[in-house]
């Protein structure tokens, strides 16, 4: 999932993102390595998940699965992996905030 202040689009598989981007576009030479991947039960919308998930939602309009960490909480997650773009650089994101 590629996600910027343009929009999201969603790639099936690594080689589809670089593809997309001229291979080297973000990563420049080096090589974009698997995130550790935990085992996990919980899913969002068949996106992993770290938490066990309250108050499921999928935002249509930003394509996200959202959730909560608790029945009560208002703070959302959203489930699955990200690179999330910051002023300084672009940051790998495992359930980030928002």
């Amino acid at each position: 999932m590629y996600t910027c202040e343009d929009g999201t689009k969603i790639f099936d598989n690594e080689q589809q993102l670089k593809n997309n981007f001229d291979g080297e576009w973000m990563w420049g030479s080096s090589t974009i390595s698997s995130p550790h991947i935990e085992p996990t039960e919980h899913l969002v919308y068949s996106f992993p998940c770290k938490f066990k998930p309250c108050n499921m939602v999928y935002d249509v309009k930003k394509k996200l699965p959202l959730f909560t960490k608790s029945k009560k909480s208002k703070s959302l997650y959203s489930a699955g992996y990200y690179i999330i773009r910051f002023e300084k650089g672009w940051v790998r994101s495992f359930c980030p905030k928002l």
